[in-house]
């Protein structure tokens, strides 16, 4: 995932010029799926489909910014619930560094790192 707010990201669509992300008008509720999209003009890289997810509001509560996914995935469907799960294993991720279990400082191997292993997922669960 990438957030266009500063760095004025562009793209292009086959043979057309490059343009910014924001003239795609990615608001609340607009959601779009753009197949062959050439992301930079760099020699070497080839073509991704570009994913815009902005979650409609909801009880009054809206998303500070929406989705630009960069994907290979067929759809839009597909990519967004694989960067959903992408985003609960980075939480967990945190979590066992330094969000709370601090694994990286007990310094264990082998066994013990299995068992505190262990005993974090039964805690997540």
């Amino acid at each position: 995932m990438f957030c266009d707010k500063n760095r004025g990201h562009i793209f292009a669509l086959g043979d057309q010029s490059y343009q910014r992300l924001q003239t795609l008008g990615l608001k609340p509720g607009v959601s779009f799926f753009i197949q062959n999209v050439q992301f930079t003009k760099q020699k070497g890289f080839g073509t991704f489909n570009l994913a815009g997810y902005y979650p409609r509001k909801y009880r009054g509560k809206v998303e500070p910014s929406g989705w630009y996914l960069l994907t290979n995935l067929g759809s839009l469907k597909a990519a967004i619930k694989a960067f959903k799960c992408r985003s609960g294993i980075e939480a967990s991720f945190t979590d066992c560094k330094t969000g709370g279990y601090n694994l990286e400082s007990t310094y264990a191997t082998g066994q013990r790192l299995i068992a505190l292993i262990l005993l974090v997922a039964f805690a997540f669960a």
